[in-house]
């Protein structure tokens, strides 16, 4: 078995325009989720500055237009 460490991190629609970041990049990407539903991605933020502990970390996150489950308990962003 090999590992190729292939994953994505995610946004969703409703944060990507709480945090007023600028355009997307457009992509014509496909997703297949873990439930293997299948979602276009909206575009690409390239990167986004992510602080964990004293570390940064540049990353892209790809906008998906879903339903966010999590309203009024916080926000979900989905690091891959």
């Amino acid at each position: 078995m090999l590992d190729l460490g292939a994953s994505i991190n995610v946004m969703l629609t409703s944060i990507y325009k709480c945090l007023n970041f600028g355009g997307l990049e457009p992509i014509g990407m496909t997703i297949q989720l873990a439930n293997r539903s299948v979602v276009q991605s909206l575009g690409v933020l390239e990167d986004v500055l992510v602080q964990v502990n004293e570390l940064i970390f540049p990353t892209d996150f790809y906008v998906l237009d879903m339903e966010d489950e999590t309203s009024g308990k916080g926000s979900t962003l989905i690091l891959g």
